[in-house]
């Protein structure tokens, strides 16, 4: 079955399924045909009208500019690269394992990853260190690694928990090493040391997700956060930008997930010669080989496309190009991985880690149809299910802080006298699902029952979806107007079908759903890594110099992580007695950095 499957991609000009698996589909989830791979249409015997007959579409377009026609709702789907999305999800999911300690240490090892408690028959036992901690050899490589306090070969142990505080707490490496009196190398081997333990610490913790919200009904926010890192250029000054994709828990404010788009393990150009040995070149992007990261020249190009404006020497740009050594020496450092692979991988580390046991996943997005279609793709079976909801959520985001206060009185204005009027006229409201209640569950119900009731289905998509694009773009959706201060004028454009819910449930996803959990986050981690801000303006050429931001984008990645880490579990970014992982239900207690070290 799975070689016909292959056949039928092959046929339609689609990248091959990968374990089975393929994002090539129409990703439009009130289609007939969501989630279904493409096939040819058998007409034997059958009518024309017989809907679970039609043709699964064509493939129109060529290059990186080829689309996946649906015949049934004729939505165009960017045709995307199945390999380069299952790559980078494998690749995040092997950095939330807790086996780094446990494993061969050798990169190049098939070994590495292995965890020695799962799979012993790997390794041999190889006596003890000088300090009794027991030693173990890799039977494919030799190599050895010892198991014990993870603190055990620090000469400078108490430097951890003061290099600890000092990221969370806005200050630059370089004034680290000032006050801390350490050179920029230890500096460095603690920096790494601290983020495998938190990287380490969340996974295990983690494992719980699936328990802690079972049976629940859980709201997520997704958003994309642009960092920057300088790049050097022979004295003309860059930036390149690092994407920080992150999904929060509402309530709890929990992250879930937060990942970038940086691969350290990669470099460029290696990439590119592996690709003129495959014969990538020639190839759309969704059918190389090589199509998860960009390779060297071609990002080069971007990059000095990109910045041509702050290049005013044309000298530099005409002609063929050419990179300059430091350029080439930066990019030996990472890789930058490409949008959509960086988008899904994030969506299945998210699936992966929250599991199937809740009631409902609810999930938001910032007027992103990348990001929103991304997360159709990977919960399709969930959203045939109904037991997924997309929406995307539009706001104003420039009025002032005294306008926003005006629409927050009003808002409430609003409110009780819808209250006022419920109460007098005895109204039952329905049942919903299973989530703490809110104050504006009630009027918001009788807003939307209002609204709906004795409509026909074609019209509750026109409502609630735009699905036939006939209203303007600022009255798209379901209008919240109950404002909340940093949400003004909130709308709710559903991107799953929404016809199946009832009144009650869908003033509970108006009312909760939102991107202001992340987008605090996202505020949190420029206030708190010095490293992460937005830039100064300066007199030269570009406008903005990023003067404190770090060179290489392999340490946001880490920053990333240890912030996540921070954020979720300690008390030294926290303004409530109750972390988010203390509100979640995955710990007791705050964590302490001696409970970080130790572990």
């Amino acid at each position: 079955e799975l070689s016909q499957e292959v056949a039928r991609q092959e046929r339609y000009r689609l990248p091959r399924l990968v374990g089975g698996y393929s994002v090539n589909f129409c990703r439009n989830p009130t289609s007939e045909l969501f989630g279904e791979l493409p096939d040819r249409r058998d007409g034997r015997g059958r009518r024309l009208a017989d809907a679970s007959n039609l043709g699964r579409g064509r493939v129109i377009g060529s290059g990186d500019d080829r689309t996946f026609v649906c015949p049934a709702c004729g939505r165009h789907s960017v045709v995307k690269s199945n390999k380069a999305a299952m790559q980078e999800y494998a690749r995040l999911s092997r950095l939330h394992r807790r086996t780094k300690r446990e494993s061969c240490p050798s990169v190049a090892c098939i070994n590495h990853g292995a965890s020695l408690k799962l799979m012993p028959s790997r390794y041999r036992r190889f006596g003890k260190t000088a300090k009794g901690d027991p030693r173990y050899q890799c039977k494919a490589c030799k190599k050895t690694f010892s198991l014990g306090s993870p603190t055990r070969r620090h000469t400078r142990s108490d430097l951890n928990g003061k290099v600890f505080r000092s990221i969370i707490n806005g200050q630059t490496l370089s004034a680290i090493c000032r006050t801390q009196f350490t050179q920029p190398a230890e500096l460095y081997r603690k920096i790494d040391f601290i983020h495998q333990q938190c990287q380490a610490f969340a996974a295990d913790r983690e494992q719980r997700l699936p328990d802690v919200i079972s049976g629940r009904s859980p709201y997520f926010a997704t958003d994309t956060q642009i960092l920057f890192v300088n790049w050097p250029d022979r004295g003309v000054r860059k930036s390149v930008e690092v994407r920080h994709i992150c999904t929060v828990m509402k309530d709890t404010n929990y992250v879930i997930a937060s990942t970038t788009d940086v691969d350290p393990d990669v470099r460029p150009v290696a990439i590119e010669k592996a690709m003129e040995i495959s014969g990538d070149f020639g190839k759309p992007r969704s059918m190389r080989e090589n199509a998860r990261v960009w390779f060297a020249s071609e990002y080069l190009n971007h990059l000095r496309q990109k910045h041509a404006a702050l290049n005013r020497s044309q000298a530099r740009l005409d002609g063929e190009f050419e990179p300059d050594a430091e350029d080439v020496t930066l990019l030996e450092k990472a890789a930058r991985v490409r949008q959509d692979a960086a988008e899904f991988a994030h969506i299945m580390l998210v699936k992966k880690k929250l599991g199937d046991r809740s009631a409902y996943l609810n999930f938001s997005t910032d007027r992103d149809a990348g990001l929103s279609a991304a997360f159709a793709a990977v919960f399709a079976n969930e959203v045939r299910a109904k037991r997924v909801r997309i929406a995307d959520i539009a706001f104003e985001k420039y009025l002032t802080t005294d306008r926003r206060m005006a629409l927050v009185a009003e808002g409430n204005k609003h409110l009780r006298n819808i209250q006022r009027t419920l109460d007098a006229s005895g109204m039952e409201l329905g049942t919903g699902d299973p989530v703490s209640p809110r104050q504006q569950d009630g009027a918001m119900e009788a807003l939307v029952r209002g609204l709906l009731e004795g409509r026909p289905a074609d019209h509750h998509y026109h409502l609630l979806m735009n699905r036939y694009g006939e209203t303007p773009a600022h009255k798209e959706g379901l209008a919240y107007p109950f404002h909340f201060i940093n949400e003004p004028h909130k709308r709710i454009i559903f991107k799953t079908d929404p016809t199946h819910l009832n009144y009650t449930q869908i003033a509970q996803f108006a009312v909760r759903s939102g991107t202001h959990p992340v987008d605090m986050y996202h505020a949190r981690a420029r206030t708190k890594i010095m490293g992460f801000e937005r830039g100064l303006a300066t007199a030269g050429p570009g406008g903005l110099w990023y003067y404190k931001q770090y060179y290489n984008p392999v340490m946001v990645t880490k920053m990333v992580d240890i912030l996540r880490f921070a954020h979720n579990y300690t008390n030294l970014m926290s303004k409530t007695k109750a972390t988010p992982a203390m509100k979640l239900g995955i710990a007791k207690g705050f964590v302490y950095e001696r409970d970080l070290f130790s572990f």
